[in-house]
């Protein structure tokens, strides 16, 4: 479906040249830590498939960390604040006064913790094959679990019987930790190199439950065909586990969607990559909540988008990677985090100037607006007033972004048959608000003496241009859309 660009007046943040973090701090890791907030605006970071969760308050403030005896995959609050978690352990698992011996090569549990970290109870799902834990949520009372399971499945003590394929299911549990309904995909060609996961499971607003989930092959929900090949495919539910509509979100982009948020509105949003023959491509898409209308809010040609939150109305925040340099060179990477409207205008984007390569991989807005961030780095990185350097091929920092402080908004007339860039003067780094309904644009800039420096097709309403390598003084942008061509002067300062 076609974007609706405004032709009003807008409020756009221009771009800031250096992050404005309010607190920082070095973390302990070998793999990528993910972040989730509660309600009380504090932080959970988990290192992805290891055994610590750590807590901290909306000033970055560190509360408690616990060690757990499985291996974390995601995690969730109630609006107690109470958690919820899952992931997968081997041998056996004892929490608090519970221990589960395993059935097979890896169990799913499920486990409840209060806001202190107190174990309440823990729950198992197994099979005698090799279990994927994927995501849990929770609405009031009830928990909801997705996974995936090659053979004939314990939840508790209930047995699901099931053909010995990889295939995905939802659970929903009570207060108490005890099943209630559980329901599992099934393959429409079985065969052992087919399969199918729960990967991510959110709540909608306006009712309903969306599933993530990964797809090789073809799978049945209920009497419909889902179709994989090799996709991510976005499935909505009624509360009793009958299927509504699916829809495949990598939509033929290939190599990767994830980072699944629902709007207060039951639009939900994901990530979507593509990374094929020295492209790279980072894409924020959209689906409204009957599944009927998809679109691309937000398209990064030169790099990645790995992490994405949304605050309570609906504005998008998201952190990820961008490459410098044309050629895809390795240590050109670096950090960016930006917000953008839930129509996709772009309010404000920050990044870092360094060469030395870094990305953001995960993100959660408090409801003040500020954004904690967990990246990776190589050899130094600058936070706050602090330059931290290592002898690491990778490490990792966890800071707190202020928006505030992030951002410093202009007033701009931008109409449908005008060209906006912001910021102008720049230094270097600016956007380009392309005029039109025209799906394809030329964009071209010319530097002083009429030489043609920048030349590309665009397909998208918003464009980053990055003149940084270039001398400072006065440049030509022009844009041609249609039968029309506008041409604007940027100054660089």
């Amino acid at each position: 479906m076609k974007k609706i660009w405004l032709f009003a007046l807008l409020l756009i943040s221009a771009m800031s040249d250096a992050q404005q973090w309010r607190w920082d701090s070095l973390i302990t890791a070998t793999d990528p830590y993910k972040l989730e907030k509660n309600l009380q605006d504090e932080v959970l970071a988990f290192e992805y498939k290891a055994t610590v969760v750590k807590k901290f308050d909306a000033n970055g403030k560190f509360l408690w960390a616990k060690n757990i005896n499985g291996n974390i995959c995601n995690l969730t609050c109630d609006a107690a604040g109470n958690i919820f978690m899952t992931g997968i352990f081997t041998g056996s698992m004892t929490e608090g006064n519970q221990t589960f011996n395993g059935r097979g090569d890896d169990d799913i549990f499920l486990l409840k913790m209060d806001q202190a970290g107190n174990v309440q109870w823990l729950k198992q799902v197994a099979s005698k094959g090799k279990d994927r834990a994927g995501d849990v949520a929770v609405a009031g009372s009830t928990i909801y679990l997705t996974g995936g399971t090659p053979d004939s499945t314990w939840f508790s003590q209930t047995l699901v019987a099931k053909e010995s394929y990889l295939d995905m299911f939802i659970a929903s549990y009570d207060a108490n930790g005890d099943p209630v309904n559980i329901k599992f995909a099934v393959q429409d060609q079985p065969s052992v190199y087919n399969g199918s996961i729960g990967q991510e499971i959110k709540i909608s607003p306006v009712g309903g439950i969306m599933l993530m989930a990964s797809v090789v092959g073809n799978t049945k929900w209920d009497a419909t065909t889902i179709s994989g090949g090799l996709s991510y495919d976005l499935i909505k539910l009624d509360n009793s586990f009958s299927l509504q509509w699916y829809e495949e979100a990598s939509n033929g982009m290939g190599t990767g969607a994830g980072e699944l948020c629902v709007g207060p509105t039951g639009i939900s949003y994901f990530l979507a990559s593509l990374a094929a023959h020295y492209v790279e491509q980072g894409f924020i898409k959209s689906i409204s909540a009957d599944g009927s209308q998809v679109q691309t809010l937000f398209t990064e040609n030169m790099g990645f988008i790995y992490g994405l939150d949304l605050d309570a109305a609906g504005n998008i925040f998201f952190t990820g990677m961008r490459d410098r340099d044309v050629n895809n060179t390795p240590e050109e990477f670096f950090l960016k985090t930006g917000k953008i409207s839930p129509a996709g205008i772009l309010a404000w984007m920050v990044q870092d100037s360094s060469t030395h390569p870094r990305a953001g991989l995960s993100i959660v807005v408090l409801q003040n607006g500020n954004c904690f961030i967990n990246g990776t780095f190589h050899d130094r990185i600058t936070l706050k007033d602090t330059l931290y350097g290592s002898a690491q091929s990778n490490s990792y920092f966890l800071a707190l972004l202020d928006e505030n402080a992030a951002t410093s908004t202009h007033e701009l007339q931008s109409s449908a048959n005008d060209l906006a860039l912001i910021p102008n003067p720049s230094h270097g780094k600016f956007f380009a608000l392309l005029p039109g309904n025209e799906t394809e644009s030329r964009i071209c800039v010319h530097d002083v003496n009429g030489k043609c420096i920048y030349d590309t097709i665009v397909k998208e309403k918003t464009m980053f241009l990055d003149l940084g390598n270039q001398a400072k003084g006065v440049f030509l942008v022009e844009v041609i859309c249609g039968n029309k061509m506008i041409t604007k002067k940027i100054i660089v300062e």
